[in-house]
């Protein structure tokens, strides 16, 4: 069975947040100077869908399926795509405008 190290939480937020926004603020740099405001409200729209997506994690579902951390292999993969599909649908739904 395969073990998952015990993260922190910071340092699982970090992987879970702080990479990606690094990565778009380095392709900023790739853009013209007329295409950072459309990027920056795109951006805070993602950052509002993550927020919003963390919190309905802790406050709907968290309490039903319990800590990831403590779950078989079968069970947490079938968890982490239900949350990567609650991620989609409400990242998406702001983005678009829903």
């Amino acid at each position: 069975m395969l073990q998952i190290p015990c993260i922190g939480n910071v340092k699982k937020y970090f992987l879970r947040l702080g990479l990606p926004l690094l990565a778009v603020f380095a392709l900023m740099f790739a853009l013209k100077p007329g295409d950072f405001p459309l990027l920056l409200y795109k951006t805070c729209q993602i950052v509002v869908g993550i927020i919003v997506v963390e919190v309905l994690w802790v406050i709907a579902y968290k309490p039903i399926f319990g800590p990831i951390e403590r779950m078989e292999s079968y069970e947490r993969r079938s968890v982490l795509i239900f949350r990567g599909l609650l991620y989609i649908a409400v990242i998406l739904g702001i983005a678009w405008g829903l």
